[in-house]
């Protein structure tokens, strides 16, 4: 008698409401010795010894979500880095603007016309960088998805969308505001 012990047959099932990951599994593991009784042929009694109610988010996506939030942790701090040296840089470029500023100041310019001005092409700055930002995201996310395996789970719906760009564009405004007025 030849039964089908290598193969891989997943059950979805819903729990009922209350019931917990914990109660399922135990719950299963009682059942599992009726349900070898319904196949065809005689079943070994070590048939299916890791038997296990796991959710299904962890099922489909298993070991990935580790990686994955290394990845995340890796991008947030070259991100800060980058951020770090943006900074840097606006600030030194202020400190170099100072006298021209005070020149504009001296011969008449109101308070809120320069720093409409200094707004402005921040955040005319900000949005060339944020533009930039998002062909290099675009760029690495086609990359990503031609160095990763075929089989990592979700990889094919991974994109940038609406959301995302308008996450960006807000951040970018934000950022813009706050390194000019700075």
């Amino acid at each position: 008698h030849t039964y089908w012990g290598g193969d891989y047959m997943p059950t979805i099932a819903r729990l009922r409401p209350g019931a917990t990951l914990r109660q399922a599994d135990t719950e299963i593991r009682f059942l599992q010795p009726q349900i070898a009784t319904l196949f065809p042929w005689k079943m070994p009694k070590t048939w299916n010894p890791d038997l296990a109610a796991i959710s299904l988010q962890t099922g489909l996506i298993g070991d990935v979500r580790e990686r994955l939030l290394i990845l995340l942790v890796a991008v947030v701090l070259v991100l800060l880095i980058a951020c770090a040296n943006v900074a840097n840089l606006t600030l030194s470029r202020a400190s170099i603007r100072e006298k021209e500023i005070a020149i504009r100041a001296s011969m008449g310019a109101a308070r809120h016309r320069i720093i409409r001005q200094l707004i402005t092409e921040s955040v005319l700055m900000a949005s060339f960088g944020g533009a930039l930002g998002l062909f290099l995201a675009d760029l690495g996310l086609t990359l990503l998805k031609s160095t990763l395996p075929a089989d990592t789970p979700g990889i094919l719906s991974v994109a940038i969308d609406w959301r995302v760009l308008l996450f960006a564009a807000v951040l970018v405004v934000f950022t813009g505001i706050a390194s000019g007025v700075a």
